[in-house]
């Protein structure tokens, strides 16, 4: 599974349009990299679910917890072995907030710096001056 790494910068995150919750009030981008034939889930931290929300796919849709759907078993033609998808993170303040992923039967807690860094983390960049 990919996600971002903890050595890159925090994603960025910008105001979104209202979507009726607090929670929703500001959205970082980023992709899910998922290996083909991988079981995974990934879920928001018990300790931030009243701050965050993820979501991909087409649409992408904010939830607190996301998994393939049982017996989607999707078999990709790609080449590298892995599938992609769309999405990010949700968050009504921008943090380091912890996502719960299980894969491949392990379990492990990934911090996620959305619009802010995560302790030992690089600021977000800031693409809009380019």
């Amino acid at each position: 599974m990919a996600l971002p790494a903890p050595t890159r910068p925090a994603l960025q995150a910008a105001r979104g349009e209202d979507g009726g919750s607090p929670v929703l009030t500001y959205f970082a981008k980023a992709g899910l990299g998922v290996r083909v034939g991988t079981r995974w889930r990934l879920s928001v931290a018990d300790d931030a679910r009243e701050h965050l929300r993820i979501g991909w796919g087409a649409p992408a849709v904010p939830t607190t917890a996301i998994g393939p759907a049982p017996g989607s078993g999707c078999r990709s033609a790609s080449r590298s072995g892995w599938l992609w998808y769309p999405g990010g993170y949700w968050t009504d303040e921008p943090g380091c907030y912890s996502v719960v992923v299980h894969a491949a039967g392990r379990l492990q807690q990934v911090p996620i710096g959305v619009g802010a860094p995560c302790p030992g983390q690089r600021p977000p960049v800031d693409t809009s001056a380019r």
